[in-house]
């Protein structure tokens, strides 16, 4: 199980995350809602060690996680169609 407790983050002296505490079952879908700006991609980077700068109890059990930015530069030329 993921489990974060009273997890924050604060960046240039603001505060990003404050108090964040939740738990994370194996083989549960979860869904990260919330208003544009909100935090929700912040919580994700932290979860995937993109920023290792908070605070608070935290436990990461050996597990895989995966993180796509939501906008990542694609070459003209990449072989994909959509």
């Amino acid at each position: 199980m993921l489990e974060y407790k009273d997890v924050s983050l604060r960046l240039d002296g603001a505060a990003i995350l404050d108090g964040i505490s939740f738990r994370l079952r194996p083989g549960v879908l979860t869904a990260l809602v919330g208003r544009n700006g909100s935090g929700k991609s912040t919580l994700i980077k932290t979860l995937v060690g993109l920023i290792p700068e908070i605070s608070g109890e935290f436990n990461l059990p050996e597990t895989t996680l995966g993180y796509l930015a939501q906008s990542t530069p694609v070459p003209d030329d990449f072989p994909a169609t959509v």
